[in-house]
């Protein structure tokens, strides 16, 4: 087996790489499955209340809240 470590990091550096067939593919696939999973999440809960929602049921301790709101405070 060959070093290609020389090759890799050529390949990092070059400006003219571009994703190729196969790289869009993987790329489709991932968006479309992360859509599926988000249609399907969204048509499993919707009955539930959009406060439900938000609070996660009451059942979300207060440091994953107190994180997300000190991120999204804390953005310029």
């Amino acid at each position: 087996m060959e070093n290609r470590s020389c090759e890799d990091a050529d390949l990092l550096n070059d400006p003219e790489a571009s994703f190729q067939a196969a790289d869009y593919a993987i790329l489709g696939v991932m968006l479309a499955l992360s859509g599926v999973i988000g249609i399907f999440f969204a048509w499993k809960d919707r009955k539930e209340s959009s406060e439900v929602y938000m609070m996660g049921g009451g059942s979300v301790s207060p440091f994953p809240i107190a994180a997300s709101l000190a991120t999204t405070f804390s953005r310029p």
